[in-house]
Formats: structure tokens, C-alpha cells, sequence
């Protein structure tokens, strides 16, 4: 399987229904959002806190015990985005046992177990903040974050209005509201959004990113392209902008480029093997064929991906066959 990435004023992945696409959030972001108690959260992290805090030498003079709420929170923000989990973790542990109902501590703790994948602990952070603060909007957001990720849209764009209220120009709200309405299928409203966020962030390559990717749910390759490139002259060495622009001059008929671009970050059977995907999954299924055909021609030992991409589109072909005999069956009934 091929996957094309999205930021999300940060990064997401493309794939599309019947032109199936489904999204992926990667990224960085502010984010406060959450559910549980207080006392839930007390159990779960004084223990870490308690453990790790041995560990940890004196700061300016000062323990773990003997720093403040607002210390403690500090040293996890300076450590978070450092990479230095279990630091930043001890810190926003030991200043929620020290106050609860520390929003600030909650949200560093929030957004640090977000950004590593553990959902079930984001989400009661961030639900924690709004037992304290109801209206707190960048718990809401997150929340939401959580909830598209994990299919409740519904919950999700709930929870992005009630943030909206009230609020006007925040651009990561507008985009992660866009990508849920992406999400569902709804590229056009979508799309009205995308238009404030470039408009208001118009130097972050992900705002043109997650852009062109709604280019490409509404088939407007040539409006993608155009949206990938300012991506990529933002940011020249962005990855993830530099796929979808392969996926766009696929979509576009424009084989040889999209194939250069691929082989520039992918071997070339690796290159053909996404070509094939995007075929795939745009109904193009004899070219798909082909391009898998020439990644096993390419790299034998890539047989596993390419023969289950094969497989794949033997299935498709016969679905498609007993569709068409099942209609010609109701056309002679009738």
C-alpha cells in the first residue's frame, strides 16, 4: 500500500474512495484537549513522577519537590520539543501532582502524549482541561484532533464549532476543522477554509499542502500542483509535499515527472509500485497493472508489496465483472 502525507499545519496521507482518500495527522501542533478526572490523572502520573524524580539531579539548588507549578511546567516545555519525553513527562507529572488543576501543566502533558501516539492518555488530559475550563479552546481542538483520527467526525466538527465560537482567524482551528470536513467528504466547504488558512499563514508549507490535497479530492490536479509547488518553495526539502506533487502529475497524466519525483526519494521499483497505487485507486487499471508489473521486473525482492498490490487489483477487476453481470442480469428481467 501507498501512502501520500498531508500536513496538517503539519502532515496528513492521501488515499482516495473510488478515488478512496483517508487522512493522517503526523504532526506538530498546539493542542489542549482532554477527558478523566483529576484524581485519575494523580494515580496514573505521581507514580512516574515519584520514580523518575529520583533520578533527577538538583536544579539551580533545587528538587523536584522544591520547584514550583510554574518551574516544572517551563522544564517540560523546553524539553518537550526536544525529543527528551521521559524528562518533559516527569516534569508535567510531578506539577500535576502538585496542582491538579493546572491547565497549563495538563496541556504540556496532553500534547506531549499526543504527539507519541497515546490517545486514550491525550484525550484524558485534554478532558481534564475541560472540566476546569469548558470553553478551553485548544483542549476542544485537540480533543477533535483525537476524535477525527479515530473516526468520530461527528464529535469532531461538534467540538470544532464550539471552538470557532467567537473566534475569528485562528488558522490552525480553520485547518483542522478543513480536514475534518475532508475527512467526510465534504471537499467543498472544505475547501472555503483552506482559502483563510493560506490566506493567514500564507508561509506555512502545510497550510499549501493540506490545500492541494482538497485540489486533489475535487480533481483539480492541475490547482494541486500549483499548491505543492509553493509547498516545496516554502520548504525544498519537504518529503511529504514532494509525494503528493509525484501523486498529482500522475493524476495528470504526467507520468514521467511524477516517476522523477518518486525515484527521487523512493529506487525506482519502489517509484513504480506508488504509481501503480495511485492508478489503482483512480480506476486506471490496466496502467496500474503495468506499473506493478514493472516494479517486480525491477527489484524481484520487492515481489511481496507488488504482488499484493496485484492481487489487489485482480480482486477489483473482478468485482467490477460481476457488477457489470449483475446489471446486464436486471436490464434482461426487466
Amino acid at each position: 500500500m501507498f501512502l501520500l502525507y498531508r500536513p496538517y499545519l503539519h502532515y496528513r496521507v492521501f488515499h482516495k474512495r473510488l478515488l478512496s482518500f483517508a487522512f493522517l495527522a503526523v504532526g506538530m501542533c498546539s493542542l489542549t484537549a482532554c477527558t478523566q478526572t483529576v484524581k485519575t490523572y494523580n494515580s496514573q502520573w505521581a507514580g512516574s513522577a515519584a520514580e523518575l524524580a529520583a533520578q533527577e539531579p538538583k536544579t539551580d539548588g533545587k528538587t523536584l519537590e522544591t520547584l514550583s507549578v510554574a518551574e516544572l511546567v517551563s522544564k517540560g516545555n523546553t524539553e518537550s520539543p526536544h525529543g527528551n519525553q521521559q524528562l518533559a513527562r516527569m516534569y508535567y507529572a510531578m506539577a500535576i501532582k502538585k496542582d491538579p488543576e493546572s491547565v497549563k501543566a495538563l496541556a504540556g502533558m496532553g500534547s506531549l502524549l499526543l504527539r507519541h501516539g497515546s490517545l486514550g492518555s491525550a484525550q484524558k488530559a485534554y478532558q481534564q482541561i475541560l472540566n476546569i475550563d469548558p470553553d478551553n479552546r485548544t483542549a476542544l481542538v485537540a480533543l477533535a484532533r483525537i476524535d477525527r483520527i479515530q473516526g468520530r467526525t461527528d464529535r469532531a466538527i461538534e467540538l470544532l464549532n464550539q471552538a470557532l465560537e467567537g473566534v475569528d482567524g485562528d488558522a490552525e482551528l480553520l485547518n483542522e476543522l478543513a480536514m475534518t470536513y475532508d475527512a467526510v467528504g465534504q471537499s467543498q466547504p472544505a475547501a472555503l477554509l483552506y482559502e483563510q488558512v493560506v490566506s493567514l499563514r500564507p508561509e506555512s508549507a502545510a497550510g499549501h499542502n493540506n490545500q492541494g490535497f482538497n485540489f486533489m479530492l475535487q480533481e483539480d490536479y492541475q490547482g494541486a500542483i500549483t499548491a505543492f509547488r509553493q509547498a516545496l518553495t516554502l520548504e525544498p526539502a519537504n518529503a511529504y509535499a514532494q509525494n503528493n506533487l509525484a501523486a498529482a502529475f500522475a493524476l495528470n497524466g504526467q507520468e514521467e515527472r511524477a516517476l522523477r519525483l518518486f525515484s527521487s526519494t523512493e529506487n525506482k521499483a519502489v517509484a513504480y509500485n506508488n504509481l501503480g497505487y495511485l492508478y489503482m485507486t483512480s480506476g486506471k487499471l490496466d496502467k496500474a497493472e503495468a506499473a506493478f508489473k514493472t516494479a517486480l521486473e525491477l527489484k524481484p525482492s520487492f515481489y511481496v508489496k507488488a504482488q499484493e498490490n496485484l492481487d489487489q487489483l485482480d480482486r477489483l477487476r473482478r468485482s467490477e465483472l460481476n457488477n457489470v453481470e449483475r446489471k446486464n442480469t436486471d436490464k434482461e428481467e426487466i
